[in-house]
């Protein structure tokens, strides 16, 4: 810059002279100025198309978030329904294991009422098929005994028929000896000897016969008791099959309840479930 004082010792320039420096000056300035504001209006055209370019790639990229925002509300919504269905399969599941739990406390108290019931018939039966056999057993040995004694009796009503044989012909003879010898004596004591050896031979029949009736009776009741216990073997057998099916049976359940197990085992939500009822 020129000193204040150097430009106090210079001479002044006419008064036109200055103002075309001045308009000059002025001139030159708008020029600059002009320039100034076509480089900015460049500049800012510049940083506009660049903010138009990235403005652009931002509503792309906008787009491409709201096509995967889509896809994401598609998949969650998906993913919803996929949970409200395992929740309803998990309620289902418990329900079902529930009902069950509950069959299966119902089956082992009608299986435990069944084996008792089946081992009081057991038990029953047995005395039952005991007392049968002493019966039967005491029944045979009074049998032998009858027999034995029928065959004496047979023995002695055959003596005695013998007997009473011989004194009928006895008898008959000495008749016979005697109508020989008196013949016009009359029959009428023929008949009423005869008709007393006809009474004796019939009184003669009457043990064995009582004793046949006896026998009859006993070999009845014999008869009677074996188809008794035949039909109680039946039964004994039907029993053993019985309780063979509930022992079957409740291996059956058993083997229902390790396989829910497993199949509760397989899935930890139920199982945390079941654990927490049954604590």
């Amino acid at each position: 810059m020129i000193p204040q004082d150097l430009l106090s010792f210079l001479p002044l320039p006419p008064l036109e002279e200055l103002a075309k420096f001045q308009a000059a000056i002025n001139t030159g300035n708008q020029l600059n100025a002009v320039n100034s504001t076509r480089a900015q209006v460049n500049t800012d055209q510049a940083k506009m198309q660049a903010l138009e370019t990235q403005n652009a790639q931002l509503v792309l990229q906008l787009n491409n978030m709201n096509v995967a925002m889509e896809a994401l509300n598609v998949e969650r919504n998906a993913l919803k329904e996929q949970l409200a269905a395992t929740e309803a399969a998990k309620l289902g599941i418990e329900k079902q294991y529930a009902e069950l739990t509950g069959q299966r406390k119902v089956m082992r108290k009608i299986v435990a009422g069944a084996m008792e019931d089946d081992r009081r018939i057991w038990e029953k039966h047995a005395k039952q098929i005991e007392d049968k056999d002493l019966k039967i057993q005491t029944l045979e040995t009074q049998l032998a005994a009858s027999q034995e004694e029928r065959k004496n009796m047979k023995l002695l009503n055959q003596q005695g028929l013998m007997e009473v044989s011989q004194k009928a012909l006895q008898k008959k003879e000495t008749l016979g000896q005697e109508k020989k010898e008196v013949v016009s004596e009359p029959t009428t004591q023929l008949h009423t000897e005869l008709g007393k050896l006809y009474v004796e031979l019939q009184e003669a029949k009457k043990p064995q016969e009582a004793l046949m009736a006896q026998l009859a009776a006993k070999d009845k009741e014999i008869e009677n008791l074996t188809k008794q216990y035949d039909a109680k073997l039946t039964a004994k057998d039907l029993e053993i099959q019985k309780k063979t099916f509930y022992r079957i049976l409740k291996e059956v359940i058993q083997g229902g309840d390790e396989m829910n197990e497993n199949v509760m085992a397989k899935d930890p939500e139920v199982e945390a479930t079941r654990d927490g009822q049954s604590e």
